[in-house]
């Protein structure tokens, strides 16, 4: 199996266009357990996809954190609107815990 470096996946990397800037840390509230979701991703160059995957935080102020394991992303995760995400699945209990 060859691993590729970040140089070689780096003309594969997209902005993506719906992410929202990082919210303070003291805002986040994290989600205990992740929750499933349905994401939408608009990416500069392939446009909007529906992603499945998972919430790991989310803020009062309508941000939401989704898991991205995709090559054309740096990092493994996005904030974007709550009005992007769509929860999936049956419901689980949640705790939020906020971040200090």
């Amino acid at each position: 199996m060859t691993v590729e470096s970040w140089w070689q996946l780096a003309d594969r990397t997209q902005p993506i266009l719906n992410a929202r800037p990082v919210p303070a840390r003291r805002v986040q509230c994290r989600l205990t357990p992740p929750v499933p979701v349905v994401a939408t991703i608009v990416w500069a160059v392939d446009g909007a996809e529906q992603l499945r995957t998972v919430a790991t935080r989310w803020t009062v102020r309508g941000d939401v954190l989704v898991r991205i394991l995709d090559d054309r992303r740096r990092t493994i995760g996005a904030w974007v609107s709550a009005g992007d995400v769509e929860r999936t699945g049956t419901a689980a209990t949640l705790t939020a815990v906020r971040s200090g």
